[in-house]
């Protein structure tokens, strides 16, 4: 086989990487790698490529030459740790990435000359016999960016040969983000890089992501050394990398219960892509929220650029995230026990009538259906926020989403998604209400709401005008016999509506997730409870109910 796999750890690691590996190399440690002829910086932007010695040819896509030292000095493409194997061989890391790991091979070099009082080295591969040599491939010295090649004709060419220059805190060679983003006077740097740093120009600051929720994310400084591979958040002092220098660390403590993720690469060409693509339903970018505040926000982009951290979300979490100290978190954390409210038009805004109340399906979810009638007064919307405490206090407040006043009205026709904010004193408006029921379901972590409707009843969901007689919804004078629709003396039932994995047979709900059940009459009244997935209600009185279980609602006619 004379096929070289180069996964940037073959050809950038040959070409750049390895080229670190040798220069003036003073033990183990971090370098940079720059071409003599060109003066262009070696940079990785992809792990993957090739070289076929015996068709003297190669891939080498992946590793880049750059001429623009300010662009490199924030890259965390262009750090690479020389590691000795043994005797000359060395191996190359950066990116997540080894040319060991990846090709079970070392890297060599010889020197050849010497420029400055710092040696100049010839980077190579051996496999079978075969040598081949890396060199910068666009003679055109002025070009911004230059390509790599394994076509050498003049070994003689200051163009293969490289300059391995060790990174410092101080001088010309080192390492600093530099912001990309602004926020209330201060900087940042959503960074991701395969090496450890510490803090040293004093005013900048590292941090990651702890709680999310609650539409806040939890923002931890980090006090001692970064670890290799953790995503976070710079905080920068100036626009340049210079301004914002840190110090290339050997050991480190990790990091746990960081919420943040990283991405190295985001590189696509004719021959290959290799990018994350970024999922506005689970993935939040650093940005400023509509209040103007630092947080994580819903972004317009296809792809995660490289070198990027990024907030991994639950589907269905707030379009944004405010980035909050751990004690504001926990100072905003909604203040509920058994149940939150909804309260509006619906019952003239009393703080004092907690009878729409949503009840707890699971640890954060909170539901509930209520039979809300058509409005009395000459406006016919009805109008309602959610609360989690029954003091008429706007801190407990859980409304629309959105900055200003920007009431959302919500259509009756199909079932409603949306998020909801603590605090937002914007309300969800049903516009020209003209009666019926209206089942909520409010998640407290991820901040998601939903609403359903059933319209079918007008003023009496039940279909008459009277659901414990009358037109009794079972088709006889009384359910509980005559044209009873389970048959015998049996309590005759009926469902109104289905939900699957949610039943009701012979008085009895049951629910297939084993979660517990709520059973709630129209006016939103809890009137039974069950912990397990089975509930026995035969013995509450004739009329139509709504159970809810499992995140799941089903309407009863008893």
């Amino acid at each position: 086989m004379k096929r070289f796999c180069l996964t940037f750890a073959t050809a950038a690691l040959l070409m750049g990487q390895s080229l670190t590996a040798f220069a003036d190399i003073n033990g183990n440690g971090y370098y940079r790698v720059r071409n003599y002829g060109t003066q262009r910086w070696a940079n990785l932007v992809d792990d993957k490529g090739s070289i076929d010695v015996n068709a003297n040819s190669a891939d080498l896509h992946s590793l880049q030459l750059l001429k623009d030292t300010e662009t490199i000095l924030s890259d965390p493409g262009s750090v690479v740790y020389i590691s000795n194997l043994s005797g000359s061989e060395y191996n190359v890391a950066t990116q997540g990435t080894s040319v060991q790991s990846l090709l079970g091979y070392p890297v060599y070099l010889r020197t050849n000359g010497s420029a400055n009082g710092q040696s100049l080295y010839m980077i190579y591969g051996k496999y079978q016999g075969y040598t081949k040599y890396i060199a910068d491939g666009e003679a055109v010295t002025s070009k911004e960016q230059g390509r790599a090649t394994i076509n050498v004709s003049d070994m003689n060419s200051n163009l293969v040969k490289w300059q391995i220059l060790p990174i410092e805190t101080t001088g010309d060679n080192f390492f600093g983000p530099k912001p990309s983003l602004t926020v209330d006077g201060k900087m940042y740097a959503p960074l991701f890089a395969s090496f450890a740093y510490s803090i040293y120009t004093p005013g900048t600051k590292a941090y990651y992501i702890g709680r999310t929720g609650y539409g806040m994310a939890e923002m931890i400084e980090i006090t001692g050394a970064v670890p290799a591979g953790t995503p976070v958040i710079f905080e920068c002092v100036g626009n340049n990398a210079s301004d914002n220098r840190v110090k290339l660390e050997y050991e480190e403590t990790a990091i746990p219960n960081n919420s943040l993720r990283g991405v190295y690469f985001d590189y696509s060409s004719s021959s290959r892509t290799n990018r994350t693509a970024y999922n506005p339903k689970t993935m939040r970018i650093l940005g400023k929220c509509s209040d103007g505040s630092l947080g994580f926000i819903t972004a317009n982009i296809e792809y995660i650029p490289s070198n990027t951290s990024y907030l991994v979300v639950p589907e269905g979490s707030a379009p944004e995230l405010k980035c909050v100290s751990t004690s504001e978190y926990e100072a905003n954390l909604p203040q509920i026990s058994e149940q939150i409210y909804a309260i509006g038009s619906m019952n003239g805004w009393n703080f004092s009538d907690g009878s729409y109340n949503l009840l707890p399906q699971d640890q954060n979810t909170y539901a509930g259906s209520f039979e809300i009638p058509a409005p009395s007064s000459d406006d016919k919307n009805v109008y309602f926020r959610i609360y989690t405490n029954l003091e008429n206090n706007d801190r407990f407040s859980l409304g629309a989403w959105g900055s200003g006043n920007v009431n959302v009205n919500v259509s009756e026709t199909t079932p409603y998604v949306g998020n909801f904010a603590p605090g937002s004193l914007n309300s969800w408006v049903l516009p020209n209400w003209n009666g019926g029921v209206v089942t909520m379901s409010f998640n407290l972590q991820t901040l998601a709401m939903k609403f359903s409707f059933d319209l079918s009843s007008g003023d009496d969901p039940s279909g008459g005008d009277d659901p414990s007689g009358g037109d009794d919804p079972s088709g006889g004078d009384d359910p509980s016999g005559g044209d009873d629709p389970s048959g015998g003396d049996d309590t005759g039932v009926e469902t109104i509506a289905s939900a699957s994995g949610l039943q009701f047979s012979n008085g009895v709900v049951i629910s297939e997730g084993k979660s517990p059940i709520t059973v709630m009459n129209l006016a939103g009244q809890t009137v039974a409870q069950g912990s397990g997935g089975n509930l026995d209600i035969n013995y509450l009185p004739k009329g139509i109910y709504i159970i809810i279980s499992d995140g799941k609602t089903l309407k009863i006619a008893k």
